[in-house]
């Protein structure tokens, strides 16, 4: 259980630094009012149907699968083109009204923010001074352990701790012309994107996991989106 412990870590230390790199960030434009048919975080998107991706699955057809807790939606597709298979999902919708609720500090701390504010703080590279330093803060963590773990086990943490600094650095790429804002964490294939004061988080992929091309699966992600805010105004 400690090696989860030391991500949990990971997750706490990133999520803090919108505390103190918020000043960089902070825009004046305000955001569109677009998507305007999403007014929950839980909304189902009545018009995702196997119709909805005719143009996209070349007569085939896209098998719809959408899964709904009390916090979450997810609404997911695929499809096979000459045996190569297709995935397109929204694995999150978020509201800004919502956000401000669920990260009350954060937003009593940075009232102007909009959602593209708010995503240019959150999702965005790790540099390289922040990683030295969390990676310093986490070999402190692995050291305080070290009389009661052996040595597999720290080779085990130290080789999740590693990974997990990699994944935040030089990891996210803007995407010009795609809602109001949009950037691609091209490590974890996320796609986020704002439409108003809505943020979908998008995964688009062509081939086989492991195998599949991570390019075409943003194009996918990409024209796919394009007309769901289309379809959403």
């Amino acid at each position: 259980m400690k090696k989860y412990s030391l991500l949990i870590l990971i997750v706490m230390l990133w999520g803090c630094k919108d505390k103190v790199s918020t000043e960089d960030s902070t825009s004046i434009e305000t955001t569109s009012k677009s998507c305007s048919c999403i007014t929950s975080s839980i909304d189902e998107l009545s018009f995702f149907t196997d119709d909805f991706f005719t143009e996209f699955t070349q007569s085939n057809i896209a098998k719809i699968d959408i899964y709904k807790s009390k916090t979450l939606v997810m609404h997911k597709s695929s499809w096979k083109i000459d045996n190569t298979p297709y995935y397109f999902g929204i694995e999150e919708i978020e509201i800004l009204d919502d956000l401000k609720k669920s990260r009350k500090i954060l937003f009593e701390q940075n009232p102007e923010w909009t959602m593209v504010d708010y995503v240019k703080n959150t999702y965005k590279s790790m540099t390289k001074e922040e990683a030295e330093r969390f990676e310093a803060i986490l070999n402190e963590q692995l050291e305080k352990q070290k009389e009661s773990t052996n040595d597999v086990e720290k080779n085990t943490q130290k080789t999740l701790q590693t990974n997990a600094l990699e994944k935040e650095q030089n990891a996210y790429i803007t995407i010009e012309g795609l809602g109001d804002y949009a950037v691609w964490n091209h490590k974890s294939n996320d796609l986020y994107v704002v439409c108003g004061d809505v943020l979908f988080t998008i995964r688009g992929q062509v081939g086989p996991w492991g195998k599949h091309d991570k390019n075409k699966g943003l194009e996918l992600a990409k024209k796919v989106t394009t007309k769901i805010m289309n379809q959403c105004q």
